[in-house]
């Protein structure tokens, strides 16, 4: 059965660095998945005046490529995305599975090394991302602030117990 693992938490939180560990987690092991980064496809500027922060177009995208990847052979999408609340259900449907099929696991570190983090990425943030809010009680918490390969590991350990 298809399954999505969602890594989410606030920006400079490291979710592109630990879904691509996931990812190689899952090419070691031969499993046929798929990895998006939601601000890759969402990189859309000026944004729309209806969709200031590009949610819906980030939607439409995701509907698209999983669809492909599924058809591909893809049998989890690993989706690197900031999350609020009201997004969870668009994204399991945006990515064919239900809801209870998506396992959400919420980085989290202390406020220091997220800042030092966003520092760290160097450039200015396009108004989309900036404008990104996530609620900070959905899924299960896992400590970013550990070595990476430990945070992927967890966070497969969430997709393996649905």
């Amino acid at each position: 059965m298809p399954t999505t693992l969602l890594i989410t938490g606030p920006r400079g939180i490291g979710k592109t660095a630990t879904s691509q560990a996931v990812s190689d987690l899952l090419t070691s092991r031969g499993t046929p998945h798929a990895l998006i980064d939601l601000d890759d496809i969402c990189a859309l500027s000026p944004c729309h005046p209806t969709d200031p922060l590009n949610h819906e177009l980030g939607l439409a995208n995701l509907t698209s490529l999983c669809a492909n990847y599924r058809n591909a052979g893809a049998e989890i999408i690993v989706l690197a995305a900031p999350l609020r609340r009201d997004m969870a259900p668009r994204l399991a449907a945006a990515t064919g599975v239900p809801e209870g099929d998506m396992a959400v696991v919420r980085l989290v570190a202390p406020e220091e090394i997220v800042r030092l983090r966003r520092e760290g990425q160097g450039r200015e943030q396009v108004a989309w991302k900036r404008g990104a809010v996530e609620d900070v009680d959905i899924g299960v918490a896992v400590s970013a602030d550990a070595p990476l390969v430990d945070v992927a590991a967890r966070a497969l350990r969430e997709l393996e117990e649905l």
